[in-house]
């Protein structure tokens, strides 16, 4: 039995199977988009890649990574809206982890300036006290979109409106936001 595609036609059959049916397979997907940028970030922490090199190596591996996910027809959507009928959230599929891997060759390709910035700048402390405080802000924000939901309900206002890029998807959008404010 052999492990790898013999050509395009068996890549293509390979994406279609597992967007088409998500099956167990597609669900390993689901550890991968979890536990690799989950190892990537500590290996960063402990130093074991660094520099702009690295950094661009990672960001064309995303790209290409990215470009062969179209090529074997993966959906390209990483939000909800469920453009073109497919969806890369249940279950992630491969093109998520393209975009990973082009928002770690960003991070490292940039590291050594933004570091600098910040250490010109005199914003470490700050920084750190945002990152702090993201998780709370988050939930924080999350909780106040309870009293909003609601009245948006009762208002009878279509915040989930339209497809995204839609004129309604923004101006539910909008809504929202001045529910929220």
């Amino acid at each position: 039995m052999r492990a790898w595609p013999t050509g395009s036609a068996d890549l293509l059959t390979f994406g279609a199977r597992v967007t088409d049916t998500h099956d167990y397979f597609g669900w390993i997907n689901i550890v991968l988009a979890w536990v690799l940028p989950q190892q990537l970030g500590i290996a960063w922490w402990h130093g074991r890649f660094f520099g702009r090199r690295t950094g661009l190596g990672l960001l064309l591996l995303g790209l290409a990574w990215l470009g062969l996910a179209v090529a074997v027809d993966y959906p390209v959507s990483m939000v909800n809206g469920n453009v073109g009928g497919d969806t890369n959230l249940l279950p992630p599929t491969l093109a998520l982890l393209g975009v990973m891997w082009v928002q770690v060759g960003l991070v490292v390709l940039f590291e050594t300036p933004v570091r600098n910035f910040l250490k010109r700048q005199h914003m470490g402390p700050w920084m750190a006290m945002f990152g702090a405080l993201g998780l709370q802000l988050y939930l924080w924000h999350k909780l106040a979109e309870l009293p909003a939901t609601w009245l948006g309900v009762r208002l009878d206002w279509p915040i989930d409106a339209g497809m995204p890029g839609e004129p309604g998807f923004w101006i539910g959008r909008l809504e929202w936001i001045g529910l929220c404010a």
